[in-house]
């Protein structure tokens, strides 16, 4: 979720103001984590720990489509777009056997298994983005400084 966040509002670290809020963000998200995993050691809880990952799961999401639909909507070119977007359904459409829970399949696949099965790509895809994130930027600072590498 910080990183969604550092990465779709940089003018957080641009200037001193919004790196005090910026900094205030972390340590909250961090705080708020070491909170819930101490909770988890001293009363652990399923369904309060679902909630908790559910939710900050569909946090980072709406932070990410929002950037998603801004540049789609400002029409700059990413090529990223097609694989954040691939990412993030993944990713939402993985939690739906968390959420929806059933007997195993042929007595071995249940749906917390499914979810983690769903999940491999996620890593890869979110290196795929980065990569095309940093070509994106690269980019753009060449054009920007006039310079052909």
């Amino acid at each position: 979720m910080f990183a969604g966040i550092s990465f779709v509002f940089p003018w957080l670290q641009s200037s001193y103001d919004g790196k005090k809020a910026w900094a205030a963000i972390g340590v909250s998200i961090t705080l708020f984590f070491f909170g819930h995993v101490y909770s988890l050691l001293t009363d652990f809880d399923y369904g309060h720990n679902m909630f908790y990952c559910i939710s900050a799961s569909l946090i980072t999401a709406a932070i990410y489509l929002i950037w998603f639909a801004r540049e789609v909507l400002a029409d700059r070119g990413r090529h990223s777009l097609g694989v954040l977007f691939f990412l993030i359904a993944v990713g939402l459409g993985s939690a739906i056997f968390e959420v929806f829970d059933f007997a195993p399949i042929f007595w071995t696949f249940d749906a917390h298994s499914l979810f983690h099965a769903a999940t491999i790509p996620t890593p890869l895809l979110l290196a795929e983005f980065a990569i095309l994130e940093a070509k994106y930027e690269q980019d753009l600072t060449k054009t920007r400084n006039g310079k052909e590498y």
